[in-house]
């Protein structure tokens, strides 16, 4: 990441958790989580798979 901003950092060091209705929750990993957060700074992230075609949301495995 090209920001020295503290607050982003630390930001980006959170865990993300998605909430569902009925009180259900589920946090991600590393790989959906730098989407999220990119996502919220208006930036759409992926991921290049072998074939060449780019995956988003990106996966955490070429699935090819």
């Amino acid at each position: 990441m090209p920001s020295d901003d503290a607050s982003t950092l630390q930001d980006e060091s959170r865990p993300h958790v998605l909430e569902f209705p009925g009180g259900y929750t589920r946090s991600v990993g590393p790989v959906i989580g730098r989407f999220l957060s990119e996502l919220r700074d208006g930036r759409l992230v992926g991921v290049r798979a072998v074939s060449g075609k780019v995956l988003v949301p990106p996966l955490e495995y070429d699935p090819a």
